[in-house]
């Protein structure tokens, strides 16, 4: 895994697949957070990120809510390498939503 810096500075997770193929490499762009969100404004960098704000900030309801318990499943799977492009989509579409993402 490297950390290449993204144009604005911001850093990209590079995530290849074994072997060191750069075929079907993902790079988890980092996903702004407004500061409305509860827990306020901060910066998604990993599905350990999106994980984290999940659990630490949204109240049980919303954690509940079909939006959020769909992002946690993609995440599931983005852990072990699937869906990756999927799980980072559906962050951003829930933040939207809400109302969140940051500009």
């Amino acid at each position: 895994m490297s950390v290449p810096q993204g144009v604005s500075g911001e850093s990209k997770v590079e995530v290849r697949a074994p072997g060191g193929n750069s075929m079907g490499v993902f790079r988890f762009e980092p996903i702004g957070v407004d500061a409305s969100a509860p827990g306020g404004a901060r910066v998604l960098r990993t599905f350990d990120d999106v994980a984290a704000f999940i659990a630490d900030s949204l109240d049980t309801p919303r954690r509940q809510s079909l939006r959020w318990q769909a992002v946690l499943a993609d995440i599931s799977q983005a852990r072990f390498g699937a869906r990756r492009p999927e799980a980072h989509a559906a962050v951003r579409g829930a933040l939207a939503q809400e109302g969140w993402l940051a500009g």
